[in-house]
Order: C-alpha cells, then sequence, then structure tokens
C-alpha cells in the first residue's frame, strides 16, 4: 500500500491482525500496535503503586501527574518478568457487595 505524502511516496505496513485495519510507516511500530492492541501486553510497570502501561510515556506521565516524580531511565524501563511484576502488583479491593436483603429497606419501611 502506498499513501502520498506531500513530497513523497512512502510504503505502509500493515497491521498483520486479522481484520485490524490500522496501516503504519514502519514494522516496529506495527509491532508495538500488535502486541499492546491484540495481545494486551502492557510492559511498563510503575514500581510505585503496580500499575501497568503499554507505552513508556504513559507510565512517565503516570509517575508525574500521580506520584509528582521524574522517573529514572531505570523506572522506566520495560518490565518483562512476571515476578517482577508480581512484586509490585496492585491488590485490589474486594468488589462492593449489595447489602444483604434482610438489612435492605422495603417499600413499606421506605420514607417518602
Amino acid at each position: 500500500m502506498v499513501s502520498k505524502s506531500p513530497n513523497l511516496f512512502q510504503v505502509m505496513v500493515p497491521c498483520q491482525h486479522k481484520g485490524c485495519p490500522q496501516t503504519f510507516t514502519t514494522k516496529s511500530a506495527m509491532r508495538l500496535h500488535y502486541r499492546v492492541a491484540h495481545l494486551n501486553l502492557k510492559e511498563y510497570l510503575c514500581r510505585h503503586c503496580g500499575e501497568v502501561f503499554a507505552y513508556k510515556r504513559v507510565l512517565r506521565n503516570h509517575c508525574e501527574k500521580v506520584h509528582k516524580i521524574l522517573p529514572t531511565e531505570e523506572e522506566l524501563k520495560p518490565c518483562k518478568d512476571e515476578q517482577e511484576r508480581a512484586k509490585y502488583a496492585r491488590v485490589e479491593p474486594p468488589p462492593k457487595q449489595a447489602p444483604r436483603p434482610e438489612l435492605r429497606p422495603t417499600i413499606a419501611q421506605a420514607e417518602f
């Protein structure tokens, strides 16, 4: 596929996922899209709260806005080790449950 740019013709790289219409200017951009969009791989781990991100720039923005820190280059490296991710993983609070039926007010008890 060829795309017309103002001064040149550029070869576009189509996504390899069946049915995905995305095209890219480089193979590396297509591979990154494929890993993130179709395999849901997120390799950038916040070592402060355990949240994971697909892109380095999003992790950097998260650290600056949420934690009010400038992350080091070491903190911005991709984390491909599942054990390391588990070490920093957030503990999600249990989902809120509805009150037991006997604790819910009935229509007769409700105030109008």
